[in-house]
């Protein structure tokens, strides 16, 4: 299942869908998970790396990077998707778990660039896990940026 849904993103030429979570695109969650969101983010960057360590496919990594930078450039919700698929990029490379890497300073500071041009519309918005914070989708990523930080040393706000 999870190699169809990488499969048609792929043949679709782009990880766009594959990261909202969008229809026919997402990966269920662990009923344990109390986590409102489309998609499990964990397991579609789990597969991303499995799908290229099967393939081998050179357009993967450049894939996945041009799916975050369109992600970054659309709405509070796609801002908010990009950042949870980042944040699961993150965890895999800086434990060597990542069959290729993409993060650099380039990347970091387009992150922190958009999270800060986008604060307010990010708070504003209530959906998914958001939806019942005082301040949306923002304190979504302030948690887990404290993650990033201190143990990645990765500072995104």
């Amino acid at each position: 299942m999870i190699c169809d849904v990488w499969s048609k993103a792929v043949a679709e030429g782009s990880l766009v869908p594959l990261f909202r979570g969008d229809k026919g695109f997402s990966v269920l969650i662990n009923r344990f998970v109390g986590a409102d969101v489309p998609t499990d983010w964990s397991l579609v960057v789990f597969h991303l790396y499995g799908y290229f360590d099967k393939t081998k496919d050179p357009i993967i990594p450049k894939m996945c990077l041009t799916s975050l930078l369109t992600l970054l450039k659309g709405d509070a919700f796609e801002v908010w998707c990009a950042y949870n698929v980042l944040f699961f990029i993150v965890c895999f490379e800086k434990t060597n778990r990542a069959t290729f890497y993409i993060l650099d300073d380039n990347l970091i500071s387009t992150f922190k660039e958009t999270l800060t041009r986008r604060q307010e519309e990010l708070k504003q918005t209530k959906i998914w896990e958001g939806k019942s914070l005082d301040e949306g989708l923002w304190t979504d990523i302030v948690s887990s940026a404290e993650v990033l930080k201190k143990k990645y040393k990765i500072v995104l706000l």
